[in-house]
């Protein structure tokens, strides 16, 4: 994947809530880069999602990265490992 190129995550029957249980989050081992709420910001939404399509920036970085989905500290899915040259 080229640097700075968005990756999405797709999130599917998530609990619709405003503030989300879940949220997803780029991370490089275990340091955290990037977060959205559902609604593709870092605002609280005004409504809750069960579903949405986030879009998340890659790092400039060349390296190793990964997508996760997260409910506080507690990861709920990690995704397969994105390269970025």
């Amino acid at each position: 994947m080229a640097a700075g190129e968005p990756v999405t995550a797709t999130i599917a029957n998530g609990p619709g809530l405003a503030r989300e249980l879940g949220r997803p989050v780029l991370v490089n081992g275990g340091t955290l880069l990037n977060w959205k709420y559902l609604n593709g910001s870092q605002s609280v939404p005004a409504q809750g999602f069960t579903n949405a399509v986030v879009a998340m920036p890659m790092p400039t970085t060349p390296g190793s990265y990964w997508l996760r989905f997260v409910s506080g500290s507690t990861i709920l899915v990690t995704s397969a490992i994105v390269t970025v040259q």
